[in-house]
Order: C-alpha cells, then sequence, then structure tokens
C-alpha cells in the first residue's frame, strides 16, 4: 500500500497535521510553536521546551500517572521529529494551488463560481457531489 502524504505550507497553523491529538496540540501552542516553520526551525531545544510545558501541566491535572505524562512528552517530541523529517516540497502559492487536492493545478478550470480546480480534481468531485466544493 502506497504511503498516503500530506501537503502543507510552512506558514500553515499546527491544527493542519494529520493524526495530532487534542493534548499533544496544547503542548506543542503551550511550547509557543504556532506553525509548521516553528516545528521545522526547531532543531535543538524543543524537548525541554515540550517539558517544561508538561511540567506545568502535571501541576495543574496532579491525578494523572507519571507514565500519562512521560508518554504525552514523547509523543509530542515524536511530532515534532515527524515534521522536520518531512520531505520538502517546492511551495505552490496559493493562486496555483487546486483547493480540493491542495496541489499543483496541472489543467485549471474556472468553475461558475468563480474558483479555479484542477480539471481532474473538480471533475471527481462532481461525479461523487453535484455542487461546487465553495457554493
Amino acid at each position: 500500500m502506497a504511503e498516503r502524504k500530506q501537503v502543507v505550507n510552512m506558514s500553515d497553523s499546527l491544527e493542519v497535521i494529520d493524526g495530532v491529538g487534542e493534548k499533544s496540540m496544547e503542548v506543542l501552542l503551550r511550547a509557543n510553536f504556532k506553525t509548521i516553520e516553528d516545528l521545522k526551525k526547531e532543531t535543538v531545544g524543543y524537548g525541554q521546551r515540550i517539558q517544561q510545558v508538561v511540567d506545568g501541566l502535571k501541576k495543574e491535572k496532579p491525578h494523572f500517572k507519571a507514565s500519562y505524562w512521560n508518554s504525552l512528552a514523547l509523543r509530542c517530541c515524536k511530532i515534532v521529529e515527524r515534521i522536520q523529517r518531512a520531505e520538502a516540497t517546492p511551495f505552490v502559492p496559493s493562486p496555483y494551488m487546486c483547493p480540493i487536492t491542495k496541489d499543483w493545478m496541472m489543467d485549471p478550470v474556472v468553475a461558475p463560481s468563480g474558483y479555479s480546480y484542477d480539471r481532474s480534481a473538480i471533475v471527481e468531485w462532481l461525479e461523487e457531489d453535484c455542487h461546487d466544493p465553495f457554493t
């Protein structure tokens, strides 16, 4: 089975990352990681920032087991490492990005709504749902 790739822009907020749970997201945001770029550029010290946030959360919720907090910190560090290892692809400027596929438009077409889509993406969309994705 082919690996599914997620396309994100460096300026995207962390909420766009697939598979990040609510608590992990809270830790990353409290550690002041706001965008994908923040995670990519933080090569040293991210573990300490994450641990400081987790230590603060421990004080707010002391009834949780130590294993929970250790697992949460480890999970957050793995998210940062996953983003740092992610393959960089060319930046797709918004006017050239299909809003359905979030990738380059190879054969752009304009719908009656005025939105542009890659022809193959909008044809597939309309076969499933007869409405423009933005109307």
